[in-house]
């Protein structure tokens, strides 16, 4: 069986729910291929153990690759087709400010689509890499052969960086900061938490050039390069890589102060790559955006 998660009793879920998307997708869209991405496209999807029930968590992250361009619109609506299809609620975290996070309600399936005469032109961004290096097929051919293979520059190690600081606005405002967590937040925030020192890994590894797409990958790696210089922060890294895979309801506590310090050792990590690449030196976060702005 293809490896979605780090647990074979996981893998049967996933694979049983992605027959059922799968199906959605052929019928709907008919694809040359169907590549999946993210977590479970890497073999480390997460996922939670409740009352004995196999429970993925996040989203599923799929390319159907067709020869021509489909319009978002009818992506959208057959990735809602396919969340409804197996039990979800198809909704995006994002797109909800200030409501209250629950894990099913907000459990969507993100189709996109790749032109298949377009593959070998891909941008040089961290998802062509993904895409050729740590993703599955679920469907039809392998097309991972034709996506053109890059290095990757190194703004995407600043890019890396971005996401992560509009996700921990996302999921944390004031009552959060209070303590008031509601439903799932608390594991929403976590997650946010957690990507975001993998993320910080990961423009660290690109300043390096030896980037990782994998979780487990790039937590090794950033031992092996930065864990005498950065200690800490190292272990922080590995930690989040082993959350991920597998969320453990027992390490969700202390949610303000491990924001707080996610939040910190992301700015120090844009510092650092700023300061290494750019030349910037700054004092504080807002110095350092203004300078950033007017360099860019």
């Amino acid at each position: 069986m293809t490896r979605y998660t780090i647990s074979k009793k996981a893998d049967e879920k996933v694979q049983k729910e992605l027959s059922v998307i799968r199906k959605i997708l052929v019928r709907r869209l008919k694809p040359i291929s169907i590549i999946l991405f993210g977590g479970f496209g890497r073999g480390e999807g997460s996922f939670e153990i409740k009352n004995g029930k196999i429970l993925p968590l996040n989203d599923y992250d799929v390319y159907v690759v067709t020869k021509r361009n489909i319009p978002s619109k009818k992506l959208d609506e057959t990735g809602k087709e396919c969340s409804k299809a197996i039990g979800k609620g198809g909704l995006e975290f994002a797109e909800e400010y200030k409501s209250i996070y629950d894990k099913n309600k907000f459990f969507h399936v993100d189709v996109r689509c790749l032109v298949y005469s377009h593959l070998g032109k891909m941008r040089r961004i961290n998802r062509t890499y993904e895409l050729k290096h740590a993703s599955t097929i679920i469907y039809g051919e392998d097309v991972r052969k034709k996506i053109n293979d890059i290095k990757l520059p190194i703004s995407e190690s600043f890019r890396y960086l971005l996401n992560p600081a509009c996700h921990l606005l996302l999921c944390m405002d004031s009552r959060r900061l209070r303590g008031n967590f509601k439903k799932d937040e608390r594991m929403f925030a976590m997650h946010h938490i957690t990507k975001t020192y993998l993320a910080c890994a990961s423009s660290l590894l690109i300043s390096a050039g030896k980037f990782s797409p994998t979780y487990r990958g790039t937590a090794l790696a950033f031992k092996r390069i930065y864990g005498e210089k950065f200690p800490e922060l190292a272990d922080r890294i590995e930690e989040a890589a082993k959350f991920k895979v597998m969320p453990r309801k027992k390490e969700i506590k202390n949610i303000r102060r491990k924001w707080i310090e996610a939040r910190n050792d992301l700015a120090f990590c844009m510092n650092y790559i700023s300061k290494k690449h750019l030349h910037i030196n700054a004092e504080n976060a807002k110095e350092l955006a203004e300078k950033l702005y007017k360099k860019l």
